[in-house]
């Protein structure tokens, strides 16, 4: 009978732990999905002829002016979908229409 006993609550404690284990890797998972809902791309060009705004090349995963503000010849950053690429989203778009996207501008 004790034997039983013993069994039983190593069963219930290796349920325990699949349900803990299982439930903080759903919320992982949870957390990693929300964190790849976009990624911002920054303008680093001092160009603005025209078309260089919609260069991929001209754009980077990181900020190295630090020199966003409201007002602006170029834009400052852009949004891109999970799921699209940068090329994608600048895809036949001019300088008006990607000055339209970015939410700052650079002077």
């Amino acid at each position: 009978m004790h034997m039983k006993k013993i069994k039983i609550n190593v069963m219930a404690l290796v349920a325990l732990a699949v349900a803990g284990v299982t439930g903080a890797t759903l919320t992982s998972a949870g957390v990693a999905k929300s964190n790849t809902q976009s990624q911002t791309y920054y303008y680093n060009s001092t160009e603005t002829n025209e078309g260089e705004f919609a260069q991929p090349s001209n754009w980077s995963t990181s900020d190295s002016s630090n020199e966003c503000q409201s007002d602006g010849d170029r834009p400052c950053h852009i949004e891109v979908p999970t799921g699209q690429t940068i090329n994608q989203v600048l895809a036949n778009k001019s300088n008006d229409e990607v000055l339209e996207m970015s939410t700052d501008r650079k002077p």
